[in-house]
């Protein structure tokens, strides 16, 4: 069977290799960065491919296999796979609704199709800050013991980097290639 059907979607051999490339992308590189992805000062580069979310909602299940994956050895401990899963689930649904409701709204109050998009773009990319830095910043409060507001803005900050900045400008480049838009919409 090289076929899945569920609720209308139909989950072909090709989607799931590229739903498990992607969600094993994020693995690898949260993974080779090391430190640098987990516990209060966080650079986690490979949150920027969330923003996959918002060209097609398929990609919620990488993200949120690749990060409870890449949990695993996480410095905070077996609750990082359920808090920093939590809050990439949320991120990831912020996201797909930015991506399906913002652009209209935009366009119908009569703003261009293509600002539109990356005004709702932007706003996606901040879905991510947000729930990462209220669940993950708590749950560094509580586990670790490190100040809250301190936590809540160090993770906020690492977010706002790797995927509002890196990421939005990275996709908004990657969007101007055929090939690439063609692969990530496939799904």
């Amino acid at each position: 069977m090289s076929e899945f059907k569920f609720s209308g979607y139909s989950l072909t051999v090709k989607r799931l290799a590229i739903l498990a490339a992607v969600a094993a992308v994020y693995i690898a590189v949260t993974l080779a960065l090391g430190g640098l992805a987990y516990a209060n000062i966080q650079f986690r580069i490979s949150e920027a491919l969330v923003l996959l979310c918002f060209y097609k909602k398929a990609y919620c299940v990488s993200m949120v296999i690749g990060c409870f994956i890449a949990n695993i050895v996480s410095t905070v401990g077996v609750i990082d796979m359920f808090v920093g899963t939590l809050a990439t689930l949320i991120a990831v649904l912020g996201i797909v609704a930015c991506s399906q409701f913002m652009p209209r709204s935009f366009e119908r109050s009569g703003m261009s199709k293509y600002k539109a998009h990356i005004i709702s773009m932007i706003a996606a990319s901040v879905c991510p800050v947000i729930a990462n830095a209220v669940l993950v910043g708590l749950e560094l409060y509580i586990v670790l013991d490190l100040p809250l507001i301190i936590s809540v803005l160090e993770v906020a900050a690492g977010e706002l980097v790797c995927v509002s900045i890196l990421g939005t400008m990275m996709f908004l480049c990657l969007e101007k290639n055929k090939q690439f838009m063609k692969l990530i919409t496939s799904v």
